[in-house]
């Protein structure tokens, strides 16, 4: 089983989800655990705290640093991780391959009613690419009796053919490296339907436990890839937030 990492303050694994309205800061813990949709690769496992700040005009959320531009749209600089580590594969020819690096990307966030939007563009010369997700963020259920907030979401995500080619085709290079058995693989641009469920429970007026649950599933297109085992991925999280 692959060990659970350990990540600090300045490199935290945050989701704006996860940031409760009208709260300036908020501090706290969360586990998450994902699935990989590579070939042979492990369940990635995280424990980290996390410190986040939201004003009027700046904020600091998901290893971003941004600016509310309205009360509608942000603009940020955000980091990305590793999308896929040879090493975290029980596969000897996928290790052999490149890793698809992480890298800084700048942002475009757009909030209207339950409609949400954002887009993507690489900044760091990984890739190029730029990615856009748009969908709607609904209020499921409300109690006040047993404190409770329920929301769902549906978001359809799409991927420019260089952001695409960079996760999930194989250059000659890295086929070669495998003396061919991972062929050599390209691809155009993507798409995929993410689908969250997230709950609130308040324990005090500050101290909350929210749980998220994320399911995505992606196009044919990405499952045709010889480096790719399944069309789907899921992740949960469970956090403790404390905000003041």
């Amino acid at each position: 089983m692959k060990p659970i990492k350990f990540l600090f303050p300045l490199a935290l694994i945050l989701n704006t989800d996860l940031i409760l309205a009208n709260s300036e800061r908020s501090i706290g813990i969360l586990v998450n655990e994902s699935s990989s949709i590579y070939l042979d690769t492990n369940k990635d496992t995280v424990f980290a705290p996390f410190l986040s700040y939201d004003s009027d005009t700046f904020f600091i959320k998901q290893r971003s640093i941004g600016y509310h531009l309205t009360n509608y749209l942000d603009a940020s600089i955000a980091y990305k991780d590793n999308f896929f580590d040879p090493d975290d594969s029980t596969n000897a020819d996928m290790q052999l391959l490149d890793r698809r690096k992480g890298g800084v990307y700048v942002k475009g966030s757009l909030r209207a009613s339950i409609f949400n939007a954002t887009i993507e563009q690489d900044i760091s010369g990984r890739h190029d690419g730029y990615s856009i997700q748009a969908g709607v963020h609904l209020p499921l259920y409300s109690a006040l009796e047993a404190p409770l907030i329920v929301r769902g979401s549906i978001d359809y995500i799409y991927m420019d053919e260089q952001m695409s080619e960079y996760l999930y085709s194989v250059s000659a290079s890295e086929s070669a490296r495998t003396s061919g058995r991972i062929a050599n693989f390209s691809i155009k641009d993507t798409t995929a339907i993410k689908y969250g469920l997230r709950t609130i429970s308040p324990i005090t007026n500050n101290l909350n436990i929210v749980t998220i649950l994320n399911y995505v599933r992606y196009s044919d297109e990405v499952n045709s890839s010889p480096i790719v085992s399944k069309n789907y991925n899921y992740s949960g999280t469970i956090l403790a937030n404390y905000t003041f």
